[in-house]
């Protein structure tokens, strides 16, 4: 039993993992690429402030960027002026050529932000991450978590276990109580496991084997008190008959009339031991 209850708490805390954690990191791989465009949105607004907006041609000095982003200018043409990244912009520089900042998440992760001059686009910034990097902060995240379920089964293994075996130890004492009763063990009395249910099945057993103590008590004594109350007449009545056949000249009708006497007396104790039994 104590295997079964154990299999059965580590099964089911096994499927509340599973329920939760599938989802759970669908949902880190999503939050890290959505944080993965919001970083590169901070670093091309910190690299637009290193951008003259006047003469975008003049040289410009691009700050240090977060590691693995890659940092470029590019004219409103789409050809790179400094920094690292395509000759060409593509169409995320185009698009925020136009004014707007234009995001693509794939392989790789880019985010392109326009630089304005009196309501003209004079420049665009390009940040581009590698997708194996966003790829390997969400494998990190999920061997963290993958971790974190083992431990949670090596805890529901634990509680499981002790949990079996305090519901098993009680059953199994029941078990061997109940045994003990059908051998004729009257004195059985099962320690209390703190279990309502349990508890309440092993007072009534109690109470069971008292109230057949007290039967077999009353039987034994009822047996004892018939076989007393059968030999005394039974008795007089053998030494009535033997008298009578020890003197067979003698008139039997006066034993006769003795012996249906103590045929009478025995049925009238027969009658009052089965009201009795009754």
């Amino acid at each position: 039993m104590t295997r079964r209850v154990l299999s059965a708490i580590v099964i089911v805390a096994a499927l509340v993992i599973v329920g939760f954690g599938v989802p759970l990191g669908a949902a880190v791989q999503d939050l890290y690429r959505e944080e993965a465009l919001a970083e590169l949105v901070r670093e091309a607004a910190r690299a637009g402030t290193s951008v003259p907006s006047t003469d975008p041609s003049d040289p410009i000095e691009l700050r240090h960027p977060a590691h693995g982003v890659d940092l470029a200018v590019y004219g409103p043409d789409g050809r790179r002026l400094t920094g690292t990244g395509p000759a060409h912009g593509g169409d995320e520089v185009t698009v925020a050529a136009t004014g707007r900042i234009a995001e693509h998440e794939g392989d790789p992760f880019v985010v392109a932000t326009p630089i304005s001059s009196a309501e003209q686009v004079v420049a665009v910034v390009r940040a581009e991450l590698p997708a194996s990097t966003v790829a390997n902060r969400v494998h990190r995240a999920w061997l963290l978590m993958s971790a974190l379920a083992a431990g949670l089964l090596v805890v529901a293994v634990i509680v499981g276990r002790a949990l079996s075996t305090r519901i098993s130890k009680p059953v199994a004492e029941l078990a061997s109580a109940s045994a003990r009763l059908g051998h004729g063990d009257f004195t059985v009395r099962p320690a209390s496991s703190g279990i309502a249910e349990l508890d309440a099945a092993a007072d009534n057993l109690a109470l069971t084997a008292e109230r057949l103590g007290r039967l077999v008590e009353r039987e034994r004594a009822f047996s004892a008190d018939v076989s007393h109350q059968l030999r005394t007449p039974l008795t007089g009545l053998r030494l009535h008959l033997e008298t009578a056949l020890a003197n067979p000249t003698a008139d039997p009708r006066p034993a006769m009339d003795i012996a249906l006497g103590e045929v009478d007396r025995l049925e009238g104790t027969i009658d009052d031991l089965l009201a009795l039994a009754r």
